[in-house]
């Protein structure tokens, strides 16, 4: 958190990239609570990190004129492109460039709607839970909730596990 802080210094934003499977510490939670507006929290699977990689040489070699694609261009590009089919990459763009005056949802039927609200519109509730720091049994609750407003679907899969999915508008 001291990182985060200090980057803050000569940024505007400043985001806190983590493991989703390593869960945040209190005190880094409190930590973005007081930052909220100027950092966020992104949570990558294992597999993303890739996906950051190439989006960052991409942008970095048009930003130092190595290709012949301007800054705009390959941002552009990024924002259109790439980040709606990579749902990591699209958290991490969504969190760069969120309004300031932005909050995160609070109450668990919000975070469950923000989780399946875009591409691949499902999400596991452990992970939804590990993500926002609420219990399972909040995220089953408000899962539950959702399925019989008839704004969700929930799912087991083979192994017990619960996923959440939006019901198509």
């Amino acid at each position: 958190m001291k990182r985060l802080r200090k980057s803050l210094e000569s940024s505007d934003r400043a985001l806190l990239l983590r493991d989703e499977r390593v869960r945040l510490p209190a005190a880094a939670a409190s930590a973005l609570a007081e930052l909220q507006g100027k950092a966020a929290l992104v949570r990558v699977g294992t597999g993303d990190f890739a996906s950051f990689a190439a989006i960052e040489k991409l942008l970095n070699e048009a930003a130092a004129k190595d290709l012949e694609v301007g800054e705009d261009a390959a941002a552009a590009f990024v924002l259109d492109e790439i980040a709606p089919s990579i749902e990591s990459v699209r958290r991490f763009l969504d969190a760069a460039f969120a309004e300031g005056s932005q909050r995160p949802a609070t109450d668990a039927q919000s975070v469950v709607l923000s989780a399946i609200a875009r591409p691949p519109y499902s999400a596991s509730e452990a992970q939804i839970g590990r993500a926002h720091g609420l219990s399972s049994d909040d995220i089953a609750r408000a899962s539950d909730a959702l399925e019989q407003a008839g704004k969700a679907a929930v799912f087991r899969t083979k192994d017990g596990d619960r996923v959440v999915m939006r019901r198509p508008r």
